[in-house]
């Protein structure tokens, strides 16, 4: 079933919600406008005007143009922020390594077997215990099939959190078989989130054997935990299925309209559910319209909802929610961020909520000239301010004007305090027709990485935030999709080398490259190596949590563990074949780096590479899901196939933990 949506049509409605509540701390609005009143006026304004487009179908928006896309011996989580967890696909504490993975198929019963979370000690996964090292939970309720995808995990000091999710457009590269089978049966379902919620007991890990099942009506847009508190972004639209999609006469307008005047605010609203439970999620049906821009009107039945959860207590949850839709979620310690790109007003709205122990605060909305891409990497927070890289296509779609812009808060408005480029600096970020890639916003500066035929590298210093301005660039060919800080002030990349064909530019293989950064006016490159040919792949580009590494003070020696998917190497290169050519599948595994940052020109050096050999067929998400664990001298390599143990510098694996087989 298709869906008008009006992208841009976002406006704040600020609800007071919660679990155990009966009354809302919400000031009514004068005129008495309740939620579910709000809801059906954008209902009968997406469903009550007649289509007046091609009597054959609806449109399908083809012309819309398409988003370019503490000193420790062992390695913790790859994180933007530090002390903000995000939702990953293994856990590590220095005792315990979960690792979770998502439905499957049973080949011999022809059944959709429920993710599952295996747990490992650390002495059982180096061998110095006789535990079983088979334990393994599954979330509450067996009836979770394939279209149920694993976001994540979340943990505290005392729980951990299983966090998955039905959505009827979710599919990705680590989508199974059996989610493929049902998408089309999803498209008619109701879309909701599972919570898992498991305690930990302080000598063996998870408590067994059910954990405290949640479930939130709506879209997962993402999540994170701080301290003790789970903070669930979602998106809620409710589903009518009895409605006309697109009136083409009065009489369908008319069966709209009656059908949504007789609608109840329970169908409206979404529902938080405590061990299949539901409650309602806005304690009362009144909201405090104050917050509404006056040239936004009730145009789309979308609320965002950020829902805090205490993992001790998660009955004692509490959500606040405006009107509107998502596409990237930012946060900080003490604030996140909502952002909504609109293609075709060419403009982002940005709202902003602080966050406390206690939940959620709306504070301020604002918008900027252009569009943010859908990657959290673009923003970041420094002294209170929000920083966002975006491009601006108001001159040409396709030649954007990439800016970095500073906003502040001003009462409930987030206004640009300063913007770059400007008058005082007008040098442009990137080349004609170049688009972003790698971007880091940490330790008062910008690394801007844009590409096009070449990638250059920007530094951009904000320790003003009153003058942004450029440091230094460095161009060379390929580029870097993934930018990460290492000390002595050196900046490693991890991207794709690439081919120019006059009008087109090929990728190539992958490139690992590291950036002295120490001069920010002449940053330079002081090291690089190169694997594979075209067709080759790293997880680290569809998420930095593939990307492992763990620092010596004492040696100054940074170690790295990268999963990659090589096509093709050096030997195989004919250098009479076009650059389009994509080269046969050859290995894939974890590969060990090293680099000793003590010398005067740092090296990155190969230590080892492990190619799993353990196939299950019951999971294939090609390497998307490989993730990894430094632990001293050893390596927890997590992929499809189970745990290797492996130590580093060796392409051996000590001992294989390969899940139950299906």
């Amino acid at each position: 079933m298709y869906r008008k949506r009006l992208i841009g049509a976002v406006f704040a409605l600020l609800c007071s919600c919660g679990g155990e509540h009966t009354e809302s701390t919400a000031t009514p609005p004068s005129s008495e406008t309740h939620v579910s009143d709000a809801i059906k006026i954008a209902l009968s304004h997406q469903y009550g005007a007649l289509y007046e487009g091609d009597a054959e179908g609806p449109p399908t928006f083809a012309e819309d143009a398409p988003l370019n896309s503490p000193d420790t011996a062992q390695s913790r989580l790859n994180v933007q922020v530090s002390g903000v967890d995000e939702a990953s696909l293994i856990k590590y504490d220095g005792d315990i390594l979960l690792s979770a993975h998502g439905a499957r198929l049973n080949h011999e019963s022809n059944t959709v077997e429920p993710p599952k979370v295996y747990q490992f000690s650390r002495d059982t996964l180096l061998g110095t215990s006789g535990d079983e090292p088979s334990q393994h939970f599954q979330p509450a309720d067996s009836d979770i099939d394939g279209s149920t995808s694993i976001r994540g995990l979340l943990r505290s000091d005392t729980h951990a959190a299983l966090i998955s999710a039905t959505s009827y457009y979710f599919i990705d590269f680590a989508t199974t078989l059996a989610e493929i089978a049902c998408y089309i049966e999803c498209l008619n379902g109701e879309p909701q989130i599972l919570i898992d919620v498991w305690q930990y007991r302080d000598d063996a890990g998870l408590i067994e054997p059910e954990p405290l099942r949640l479930g939130v009506d709506g879209h997962y847009l993402d999540s994170r935990a701080i301290g003790n508190t789970l903070y669930l972004f979602s998106r809620f639209e409710p589903r009518i299925p009895e409605l006309i999609s697109y009136p083409l006469n009065e009489q369908n307008r008319e069966a709209n309209q009656a059908l949504i005047d007789g609608l109840e605010a329970d169908a409206l609203l979404p529902h938080f559910s405590v061990d299949g439970t539901p409650h309602q999620m806005l304690a009362s049906e009144y909201c405090d319209l104050s917050l509404q821009r006056e040239e936004d009107a009730f145009t789309a039945p979308s609320l965002l909802l950020v829902t805090a959860i205490p993992l001790n207590d998660p009955q004692n949850w509490e959500t606040r929610c405006v009107f509107g839709y998502a596409d990237t979620v930012f946060v900080s310690q003490q604030s996140a961020y909502l952002v909504s790109s609109n293609w075709r007003a060419n403009e982002s709205d940005i709202i902003k909520f602080s966050l406390d122990e206690t939940g959620a605060t709306y504070e301020a909305r604002g918008s900027i000239a252009g569009l943010v891409a859908p990657n959290s990497y673009h923003l970041g927070e420094q002294d209170n301010h929000l920083i966002v890289v975006h491009s601006d296509y108001s001159a040409d779609w396709n030649n954007a004007e990439h800016q970095l812009s500073i906003l502040r808060q001003e009462g409930q408005q987030l206004t640009t305090r300063t913007q770059l480029p400007n008058e005082r600096y007008p040098e442009p970020i990137g080349k004609p027709g170049e688009q972003l890639y790698g971007i880091r916003l940490l330790d008062q500066r910008a690394y801007i990485v844009t590409f096009d035929k070449v990638d250059p590298l920007y530094v951009i210093d904000l320790s003003d935030l009153d003058e942004p301005q450029q440091l230094g660039q460095l161009e060379i060919p390929g580029f870097s999709s993934y930018l990460h800080p290492l000390p002595n002030h050196y900046l490693l990349g991890i991207g794709m080398n690439a081919r120019d064909e006059g009008a087109v530019t090929y990728y190539q293989g992958l490139n690992i490259r590291l950036f002295d950064i120490r001069d920010p006016a002449q940053p330079s490159l002081v090291s690089e190596a190169h694997y594979g040919l075209r067709g080759s792949h790293s997880a680290v580009f569809s998420s930095p949590h593939a990307f492992t590494g763990l620092y010596d003070a004492t040696t100054q020696h940074y170690r790295f563990a990268l999963p990659m998917r090589l096509h093709g190497d050096a030997a195989d290169a004919d250098p009479l074949a076009p650059a389009s050519m994509l080269y046969a599948y050859t290995e894939h595994g974890l590969y060990q780096f090293e680099i000793d940052l003590s010398e005067a020109v740092p090296q990155i050096t190969e230590q080892a590479r492990y190619l799993p050999q353990h196939t299950d067929t019951g999971y294939n998400s090609r390497g998307a899901n490989d993730r990894s664990v430094i632990d001293d001298d050893h390596v927890f390599y997590r992929h499809d196939g189970g745990i290797d143990v492996l130590s580093w510098g060796s392409g051996d694996s000590e001992r294989h933990f390969p899940h139950p087989a299906p």
